[in-house]
């Protein structure tokens, strides 16, 4: 998993933190992470909740999409597709698991 997300485990809920300097933006690589953590913590019967809370010293919850991503100038067809997918395949699994879900927001979050 990559090294700006990481997981806590609690009794009964998980917390997933997003710490990727300067303004946690979320690229296809952030997001497939972010993915991976979730499937993680459903995957553990002991796990009835998760909060998602940003790690950074700032008040800063997420930018929201990295536009280097959606740039077209910066990045190629395939990679635009992979960026979506990635996004989509996070957001699907969110809406549909069995797990309450927080986001902690604190700070700016624009996007």
């Amino acid at each position: 998993m990559a090294q700006f997300i990481t997981t806590e485990k609690h009794a009964g809920y998980a917390v997933i933190t997003i710490a990727k300097e300067p303004v946690n933006s979320f690229d296809a690589a952030m997001w497939a992470a972010l993915h991976a953590a979730l499937k993680a913590v459903e995957a553990d019967s002991s796990m009835n909740g998760v909060i998602i809370c940003s790690g950074l010293q700032r008040d800063v919850f997420t930018a929201g999409n990295d536009l280097k991503e959606l740039y077209a100038p910066m990045t190629s067809p395939q990679q635009y597709r992979t960026f979506w997918e990635a996004q989509s395949l996070l957001l699907c699994d969110l809406l549909r698991s069995r797990l309450a879900t927080v986001a902690a927001i604190r700070g700016a979050c624009p996007a």
